[in-house]
């Protein structure tokens, strides 16, 4: 009786809300669908590997305060026309989305029904029941037959050494590394770990290993799929995410009772650009260069339709040229005008295939990108193009090619 207010103690004015302008915070708990799993890209030779981790499997249900794990869905997004003022991290609307795979945990669920006064139990597949075997990935430095193997051994041993200290117990699957198994922190400070194990220091350069053992050995598992209705140099968005199925926890069990919730594909997706392979010093012997400019000509309908975005200010011209079939070396490729004047020179680096640029559009692997802006800042003109590629790596020849450009 909200009458009495005056002499109920807090705990029990849950009912008497707003009474003489005291509030009481009602804590209501929704079904969530499961946590998004971390997501990684590479971008290959018309390709696109897919990798993410088991951490939709690992967290519980807020509400449950249980694993209702079902399923990983894999979607992706072409076609994105870059709305003006916003930029990759924006991500492409809903309805470019589509989904491309799922895979599931084999598990089942009773359907009751009653008809003509009997009650009929049928046991039905929840999801495909593919089974996520499929799609396992082993990270190299953990496969036997790997030169990473090896390579990789004392990264290993520090990580178990630090997980097996009492005094750093805390560390477990669902705490970011990055966050305490460093040697310094953000802020420059030797970190607790860094402090006790000083020889992390050596990883300072990359912590890939040390990240990778760090989930392993917290028996995080890892996934990979490989999309292979992909062009090179066409942009493409790949989300991630997770489902669960209504659960019954009643019983002190988690009873799968029918389909749950799903993730949404715009909470956790990555952009990426399939590109050619660098060309071998191998290739280049035994076939001969392949060098070439695509799409040649370059006019505007021809760009419309290769990746076209709208421009802002990172990206002023929103189009772009590929230069494909780059040698497996670091490149420099400077474009001329038919009477020899340097337009622009582009630094490409094809001994890697993880390019580091966020644009997507990195000049990595045997590809690189250029917008068609000039090195003083301007758009160039229509006409004819050289270029010549020169490599550091002295099995490669300097090759000379040209293409057509048409505003």
């Amino acid at each position: 009786d909200c009458e009495d207010e005056a002499i109920l103690a807090p705990e029990e004015l849950g009912g008497c809300t707003g009474v003489q302008g005291k509030e009481f915070p009602v804590r209501w708990l929704v079904g969530l669908a499961p946590t998004a799993p971390d997501l990684r890209l590479w971008q290959a030779d018309n390709r696109t590997h897919v990798f993410f981790n088991s951490m939709s499997q690992i967290i519980p249900d807020v509400r449950l305060q249980e694993v209702d794990f079902e399923a990983y869905r894999i979607w992706r997004a072409d076609g994105w026309e870059r709305p003006f003022g916003a930029s990759i991290e924006n991500g492409p609307e809903a309805s470019l989305w589509s989904l491309i795979a799922e895979f599931d945990i084999v598990n089942f669920f009773e359907d009751r029904r009653e008809v003509d006064g009997q009650v009929l139990v049928q046991k039905l597949p929840l999801g495909p029941n593919t089974g996520l075997d499929v799609i396992g990935y082993t990270p190299e430095m953990y496969r036997p037959e790997h030169p990473e193997y090896a390579a990789t051994t004392e990264a290993k041993a520090l990580i178990r050494t630090i997980l097996e200290d009492p005094e750093f117990e805390f560390l477990n699957a669902t705490l970011d590394p990055a966050s305490f198994v460093r040697y310094k922190d953000e802020n420059g400070k030797i970190t607790a770990v860094g402090a006790k194990y000083p020889e992390i220091r050596s990883f300072e350069d990359s912590y890939d290993v040390i990240d990778t053992a760090y989930w392993v050995e917290n028996e995080v598992d890892f996934f990979e799929y490989v999309d292979l209705d992909v062009f090179n140099g066409v942009a493409y968005f790949y989300a991630v995410t997770a489902t669960d199925f209504e659960a019954d926890v009643s019983t002190g069990k988690v009873i799968p009772l029918g389909p749950g919730l799903s993730g949404d594909p715009q909470s956790n997706f990555d952009f990426a650009v399939p590109r050619f392979a660098a060309q071998s010093a191998e290739d280049r012997q035994d076939k001969g260069q392949d060098i070439f400019v695509f799409p040649n000509p370059a006019s505007r309908e021809a760009l419309a339709d290769f990746s076209q975005f709208n421009p802002n200010g990172d990206d002023p011209t929103g189009v772009r040229v590929m230069f494909a079939n780059l040698p497996a070396s670091r490149n420099t490729i400077n474009v001329y005008t038919l009477a020899g004047d340097l337009v622009e020179t582009i630094e490409h680096d094809g001994t890697v295939t993880d390019c580091p640029d966020d644009s997507g559009f990195g000049n990595c692997g045997g590809s690189a990108f250029w917008n068609l802006v000039s090195r003083n800042g301007q758009e160039v003109v229509s006409g004819i193009y050289l270029f010549s590629v020169e490599s550091a790596d002295s099995a490669f020849d300097r090759v000379v090619g040209r293409f057509v450009v048409v505003r």
